[in-house]
């Protein structure tokens, strides 16, 4: 089940540093499982490798903050990442997000980073931040297997909607995510009021 991760082992883990965090990370995500089956997805690639994709966790943090980084360069955003690895680490440990890992043979080649949201339409919702796989790996289903993870993962646990957003200039994954049934809401224009502007709102009479 999507839920908030309780922030109390932060202070802990951080005096303890960057190694203790991850095991507490670890250890928290152990100790809340359900007792139901994991999910994952796998895939047969054209090459004969088998792609599996399963539930992130903190060890992985890492990882994803690396392909991250080569994701903003692919989006041509690299001086809008504002967060540090310790950052992505520290908001894992409080349950502020989760992921999916596209592995093969234990490398990691894609991730899916997602969080519960609410939608006033139709209730209970996942949105898709993230959505990475290595270049030399796409057009093979990987990013197709780490949006049906999250979507067994939405359909067990009841949620009504997923949504996520692409640049306008990537058109090849418009037409990817058509084709897998989701639809273009161009209609709505979306707005963001980074840090800055936060402050500046804020602190206004």
């Amino acid at each position: 089940m999507l839920h908030f991760r309780s922030s109390s082992i932060i202070p802990a883990a951080t005096a303890a540093g960057a190694g203790l965090c991850m095991a507490v990370g670890l250890l928290a995500v152990m100790k809340r499982r359900r007792g139901r089956t994991a999910l994952h997805v796998e895939k047969r690639l054209s090459d004969g490798r088998q792609l599996v994709v399963r539930e992130g966790t903190a060890a992985d943090s890492h990882q994803v903050y690396t392909m991250l980084e080569k994701l903003v360069l692919f989006q041509k955003l690299p001086e809008d990442l504002n967060i540090s690895s310790y950052d992505l680490l520290k908001d894992f440990l409080a349950g502020r997000y989760h992921t999916a890992i596209a592995e093969i043979e234990g490398s990691p080649v894609g991730y899916a980073l997602f969080y519960p949201g609410y939608s006033t339409w139709d209730g209970k919702s996942i949105h898709l931040e993230d959505i990475y796989v290595d270049e030399d790996l796409r057009g093979e289903g990987i990013g197709r297997s780490l949006i049906e993870y999250v979507a067994k993962l939405a359909a067990r646990e009841g949620y009504a909607r997923m949504d996520w957003s692409a640049v306008d200039w990537n058109v090849g994954a418009h037409g990817f995510y058509e084709r897998i049934g989701a639809k273009n809401e161009s209609e709505w224009i979306p707005f963001v009021l980074d840090r800055d502007g936060i402050t500046a709102l804020a602190s206004s009479n």
